[in-house]
C-alpha cells in the first residue's frame, strides 16, 4: 500500500515524496537522511517487536529489572545470574536523545527528533500518545500471509465455534507466562506451552475455531 520501501541493504535510495513504508530497525537511518531534502513523506513502520517511546518515560535502566525477572525463576536453581549489561545497543543510543526504539526490555536506538519534512507517522507499538504527527497501527497476526489467512477464513464454519478461549504465546513477559499458569488450571481454555506451539497454520485454525482468544501485551509493550 506504500508508494516505497526503504530499507537495508539499500539504505542510499533515499526515496522522493510520497508514503514510505520504514521498518523501525531503520527508522533513525531514514530520518538522519531525509531531514532538509526539500521532500515530504508520510512513512508507516509495521510488523515489528519494537516499539516508539519517549526516553525519559522509558529509560534503559528500566529494561534491566524486566529482563532479570524472566530470569529468575525455578531453572535458575543455585546458577548466579551474573552481571547483565545495560539493555540496549550502546552504539546506536545516546542519553540525551527524545524518542527511543524499544520492545519490553531492550532499547534499540534512539534519536534527537522527527524530522519537519514527515508529515505523518503510522507506527506499531507506539506509547506516545500526545503527537497529533503519530497513529498507532495494530500489529497484526503475520506478514505476507493474506493469502493463507484468506483461505482458512474461507474454510472456517463459524457454527463449529468453541466457546472455550485460546491461548497461544511466547514467554516474552514475567506477567505472560504468570497469566498462561494461571489460567492452565482451569477449564475452559485451550493452551499452548510456548514449546509446543501449533504450527503457523494450525494456529490460524485455532483461532478460527474458538469463540475468543487470549491475549495479553507481549514483547512490544
Amino acid at each position: 500500500l506504500c508508494d516505497f520501501t526503504y530499507d537495508a541493504p539499500d539504505l542510499d535510495n533515499i526515496p522522493p515524496t510520497g508514503i514510505v513504508q520504514v521498518p523501525l530497525d531503520q527508522i533513525e537511518n531514514f530520518f538522519q537522511r531525509i531531514e532538509g531534502n526539500g521532500h515530504r513523506y508520510i512513512v508507516v513502520s509495521s510488523c515489528s517487536d519494537y516499539g516508539l517511546a519517549y526516553q525519559k518515560e522509558h529509560p534503559v535502566w528500566k529494561d534491566l529489572p524486566k529482563w532479570i525477572q524472566m530470569q529468575v525463576g525455578p531453572n535458575l536453581g543455585y546458577h548466579n545470574l551474573g552481571i547483565q549489561p545495560a539493555r540496549c545497543n550502546t552504539e546506536l543510543c545516546n542519553l540525551n536523545d527524545a524518542y527511543s526504539v524499544k520492545c519490553h526490555a531492550f532499547t534499540r536506538a534512539t534519536f534527537h527528533h522527527i524530522p519537519e519534512n514527515v508529515h505523518h507517522w503510522f507506527v506499531v507499538n507506539l506509547m506516545i500518545n500526545d503527537d497529533s504527527r503519530m497513529t498507532a497501527i495494530p500489529f497484526g497476526i503475520a506478514e505476507g500471509k493474506a493469502e493463507l489467512l484468506h483461505g482458512v477464513l474461507k474454510t472456517n464454519d463459524e457454527s463449529e465455534r468453541s466457546r472455550d478461549s485460546y491461548l497461544s504465546w511466547q514467554d516474552y513477559t514475567l506477567e505472560r507466562y504468570q497469566l498462561r499458569e494461571s489460567l492452565k488450571e482451569h477449564g475452559g481454555f485451550t493452551v499452548r506451552e510456548p514449546a509446543k506451539a501449533d504450527s503457523y497454520f494450525g494456529y490460524l485454525q485455532y483461532l478460527g475455531k474458538h469463540a475468543y482468544v487470549v491475549s495479553p501485551p507481549g514483547n512490544g509493550c
